[in-house]
């Protein structure tokens, strides 16, 4: 049996200290065990968490500062309209209790307005403001909206709260612009007929304005233009929280007497307490003999309770194939209707082809209520308009509920003047027999 001599400890010293050490942690980690045990550990979800949301005392951020009175962008610059304005001001606490506080409105630093809100976790306040700007001109105003806490409150992050809206203007602006029009293209054919198109408009100021096309059409080789009707629009301004809402000017003209290239010139007229203009782009348009006639269906009686078929015949006299829309209104109670058919018959995704020197009778069903009384009557209208050159073409007929009579009459007397004689003496009541 082999011995070891102090001389071979004393030569490996770590040795002992190491077994110690192990040792020694052991004994810490057995009492530290039910410590540790005891400490919650966050989970990824909590620590993906942002302090904003863990934290408990409250955290109140601007979020919303919408003019919602006369205003525009105008080339980049919030202009405002010079009246007494309605500022909507959003705050929304993002802390985890209650915040009270306030609304604050300044413009160039000053305070116009304030509202003291009470705003509990999660919730929000929609603070209407105001700010009288009517006799204001000019323009680098800065509108400021703040939240301030009151004394007996917090906020957890200051830097939420305020939004700004800066480089203000204040002035009247009348302005308008054409967004979308169906005015012909340049090159295009049109029909020797009455046309309709339409100008959408929308107002680009902060002022209320009247918008009219002045529309020309030019012969190429000389002779006198033809305006073109128009109706007014009054636009009314939008905000810049509440963008305005376009409108549609209707123009016509009659091309009936029109031959040749003409050009389409013109603008449009604004007018408010001033008057200014927007040019529409030039074009060449040429008529040429595209034409289709519209023959309505016969007038009908029809018993209470019964069904007809309406036959309008669209006939197309031109020397080319056209395409037709095709829309029917009629007057009878929108709650007992007597058209059986959709009023837009042939929609621009659904054209109605007809063929040059052709004919397509366009059928429109119709029911008299049975409840209906003889002699009332429903005024059934179709109307066509071509696709290929605008022209509009419309026809009428009349559906009368009840039965048609007739009767004839004949006299048996044997007058001198012959049996169609009646020899009636006013005052003096003749008696007309009948077999």
């Amino acid at each position: 049996m082999r011995t070891h001599s102090s001389q071979e400890s004393s030569r490996n010293p770590h040795s002992t200290t190491n077994t110690a050490s192990k040792a020694t942690i052991l004994v810490a980690l057995f009492f530290l065990s039910p410590l540790l045990a005891g400490i919650p550990i966050a989970t990824e979800e909590e620590n993906s968490m942002p302090s904003s949301t863990r934290q408990m005392s409250p955290d109140v951020a601007v979020t919303e500062l919408d003019v919602t009175t006369p205003s525009a962008m105008v080339g980049g610059t919030p202009t405002l309209a010079p009246v007494n304005h309605v500022i909507i001001v959003g705050s929304t606490n993002q802390g985890g209790s209650t915040a009270e506080g306030n609304v604050t409105l300044k413009v160039n630093g000053v305070v116009v307005d304030n509202r003291t809100a009470t705003i509990t976790p999660g919730g929000q306040v929609n603070s209407v403001m105001y700010w009288d700007a009517s006799s204001l001109s000019g323009t680098g105003y800065e509108i400021t909206a703040s939240w301030v806490p009151s004394s007996s409150s917090s906020d957890s992050d200051s830097s939420n709260n305020q939004m700004s809206l800066s480089g203000v203007s204040v002035a009247e602006v009348e302005s308008a612009s054409d967004i979308a029009d169906s005015l012909p293209s340049d090159g295009s054919s049109l029909a020797r007929a009455l046309w309709e198109g339409a100008i959408t408009v929308v107002n680009t100021g902060n002022q209320p304005v009247d918008v009219t096309a002045q529309l020309t059409l030019t012969p190429s080789l000389g002779g006198s233009s033809v305006s073109l009707s128009s109706s007014t629009e009054q636009l009314l301004p939008g905000s810049l929280a509440d963008p305005p809402t376009p409108a549609n000017i209707t123009i016509s003209f009659d091309g009936s007497g029109l031959e040749g290239d003409y050009t389409l010139s013109g603008s449009l007229l604004v007018s408010g307490s001033t008057q200014g203009s927007v040019t529409i782009d030039s074009r060449i348009v040429s008529f040429v003999a595209l034409r289709a006639s519209l023959i309505p269906a016969n007038n009908r009686n029809v018993d209470p309770g019964s069904q007809a078929t309406l036959n309008f015949i669209l006939q197309n006299s031109g020397t080319v194939e056209d395409n037709f829309t095709v829309t029917q209104s009629n007057n009878s109670d929108p709650t007992n209707y007597w058209v059986n058919i959709t009023d837009q018959i042939h929609d621009s995704t659904n054209l109605l082809n007809v063929d040059a020197q052709q004919t397509h009778a366009i059928q429109i069903p119709v029911e008299v209520p049975a409840d209906a009384a003889n002699g009332d009557a429903v005024i059934v209208t179709v109307t066509v308009q071509s696709d290929t050159a605008g022209y509009v073409l419309s026809a009428s007929t009349m559906v009368m509920a009840g039965g048609t009579f007739s009767a004839e009459i004949f006299q048996n007397h044997s007058h001198s003047m012959g049996e169609n004689f009646a020899n009636i003496t006013p005052g003096s009541p003749e008696p007309c027999n009948t077999p």
